[in-house]
């Protein structure tokens, strides 16, 4: 933030038609590319499961299928395809089966397969559709996401018109970007699972609340977390109603006891965010990222830890400028890995609770590129480290990340084929001084086959502050084609 004041991009193009070039990129073609997403590794650290999501343009809708592929590298395998969306791979902790979300009974419920894809088999039945889920460590629990209703419907209010679907309004929310209020609200479940089979009816932890979690509408499972002992959960929840809701950023983390059925707010009194919690393997810490600023979506995220042996918290980023985007601790629990922006990319960072002062956090990537994801595992006494990662050339790919040098490796090569028939033109990263005398990153993208001598059509896109960076990301290439087509249009 202090090195960096804002971010623009310069687009340098010999003519306005080259999209329309067989061999250039156009928005049909970015279509066409395979969303690499959701690394996992095993637990044996050999192996990782992720999603590839495609999209049908003349039908208006994607599927996800699943994959898996050595951690080195390798030929991937197909586990789990079809029309039924199958996502949210995750290992069973024993490394014996994988489950997942699939849609295939209609509804979107648990299932899950051995590594090979192999004996698929349904493990819940719910009369709604799950949107995420969590192993306890020792496998013998589950948690899930499912929405309840809460509170009453048009049909409720007025049973004299069972056939209305007209929605009644008094009070915000009645839409947070394209979720719409409908009186339902994502609570969390509790059940026991044995070699396949739920053992008993999941036990809401919410139940009566008129409240979400994960948060909506871009809330995860990142927003949930199991301590090692299996007997507290700890979640994400913006415990407000209506305007104050609406208005407040005030959302805190809540650790449950399933033994006492009691729950405690940890982070109270802190007015800003507070998301995404994880327990150390040992349970004697969780760490989670806070917002200091009420109301201030664009605040920087700081990984705070709460000690519950000494009942203290503490900044771990404490003199840290960048703002952190996640965070998991390592299998040790010494290491903190996190994502965070700086120059206009996400990185790698690692915080080791070993070391003293601002030297305990180390940038580990350096790549000119942005880590949209990363799991971390062990392969015997081996670090693992698997990261998502697109730049302006490449959309999604996986790479196998050097715990030591920070050196990646291209693992998936999911669009190769594809981004062959096209030519991509040279980036540059240029620093340029602003009338203050900070810096401002400018990343210059040349169009293909570039001639200097020749003159060209350029187009310039400045924008400033933290929250609107434009990232060194695929979607830089798409929106860019996108605007010019529009251009072109007119």
């Amino acid at each position: 933030m202090k090195k960096i004041i804002g971010v623009a991009i310069t687009f340098l193009f010999l003519s306005m038609g080259i999209v329309h070039s067989q061999d250039k990129m156009n928005p049909e073609f970015l279509w066409k590319l395979s969303r690499v997403s959701d690394p996992k590794v095993s637990p044996d650290g050999k192996t990782v499961v992720y999603s590839i999501k495609k999209f049908n343009l003349a039908e208006n809708k994607g599927n996800n299928d699943l994959y898996t592929i050595p951690v080195i590298g390798g030929i991937p395998k197909t586990i789990a395809d079809g029309p039924d969306n199958d996502n949210t791979a995750r290992w069973r902790p024993d490394g014996k089966r994988i489950m997942y979300l699939s849609a295939k009974s209609g509804k979107t419920q648990l299932w899950e397969m051995d590594p090979d894809g192999s004996n698929k088999k349904q493990v819940s039945s719910l009369d709604g559709d799950i949107s995420a889920y969590g192993f306890s460590a020792k496998g013998d629990q589950l948690w899930y996401a499912m929405e309840v209703k809460v509170g009453e419907t048009t049909g409720d209010r007025y049973p004299d018109l069972p056939k209305a679907t007209g929605r009644v309004y008094d009070d915000l929310m009645y839409r947070h970007w394209d979720n719409w209020e409908d009186v339902s609200y994502s609570h969390i479940f509790v059940t026991g699972y044995s070699n396949g089979t739920l053992t008993g009816a999941g036990t809401d932890i919410m139940k009566g609340e008129a409240f979400d979690s994960p948060l909506m509408p871009f809330g995860d499972e990142e927003q949930i977390s199991w301590s090692p002992d299996g007997q507290k959960i700890a979640y994400t929840c913006k415990k407000l109603s209506g305007v104050n809701y609406a208005m407040s950023t005030n959302s805190d983390i809540y650790i449950y006891n399933l033994s006492s059925k009691t729950t405690l707010n940890l982070t109270d009194g802190n007015l800003g965010y507070d998301t995404k919690p994880s327990f150390s393997p040992d349970g004697s810490k969780i760490i989670w990222l806070s917002m200091q600023t009420p109301k201030y979506e664009a605040d920087r995220n700081r990984i705070f830890q709460f000690d519950f042996k000494t009942n203290t918290k503490t900044e771990l980023t404490k003199g840290f400028d960048y703002t952190v985007e996640a965070a998991s601790w390592s299998s040790d629990g010494r290491l903190i890995y996190f994502t965070s922006g700086i120059n206009a990319t996400d990185q790698l960072w690692v915080y080791d609770s070993f070391a003293k002062g601002i030297s305990q956090i180390k940038q580990l990537t350096k790549d000119i590129a942005d880590i949209t994801g990363f799991s971390t595992g062990m392969s015997g006494k081996n670090p693992v480290i698997i990261t998502s990662v697109m730049n302006i050339s490449m959309p999604n790919e996986l790479f196998s990340v050097n715990p030591k040098t920070g050196v990646s490796t291209q693992i998936t090569f999911a669009n190769k084929q594809l981004l062959s028939q096209v030519k991509m033109g040279k980036v540059e990263k240029r620093m340029v001084k602003a009338t203050d005398g900070k810096d401002i990153l400018t990343w210059v993208i040349y169009p293909p086959d570039f001639d200097p001598a020749k003159n060209i059509q350029l187009f310039c896109i400045v924008r400033a502050g933290r929250k609107v960076q434009f990232h060194n990301s695929f979607l830089t290439v798409g929106i860019f084609n996108s605007w010019l087509r529009m251009v072109i249009l007119l």
